[in-house]
């Protein structure tokens, strides 16, 4: 994925960053440059409109984050989102475990 002398944006530790920033666009021009193949396959099988870039910036961000657990802004918003949303123990622990939510 990347090599170990760079960083992901998804790797970003302040909490400021995570709402300020737009993490779904720079997790995909980071996955075009890092890893073209995956990106063209995933706009062949997804497509590249409205929610589906959602979903291939989470997909690339599941994937780092299976490999690298500091890897993890998105998981970190989802987390927020799905206890906003008063999610259960149950739900949150199946969602960390296919690398959601933390």
């Amino acid at each position: 994925m990347l090599s170990s002398s760079k960083t992901s944006v998804l790797s970003t530790q302040r909490l400021e960053a995570l709402f300020e920033e737009d993490l779904f666009t720079a997790a995909l021009d980071e996955m075009s440059v890092n890893i073209p193949f995956l990106y063209e396959l995933l706009n062949k099988l997804v497509g590249d409109t409205g929610c589906k870039r959602a979903s291939k910036a989470m997909i690339y961000a599941m994937i780092l984050n299976s490999r690298n657990r500091r890897v993890s802004a998105l998981q970190k918003c989802m987390t927020v989102l799905a206890v906003k949303c008063h999610a259960d123990n149950k739900l949150l622990s199946r969602l960390n475990r296919i690398h959601i939510t933390m």
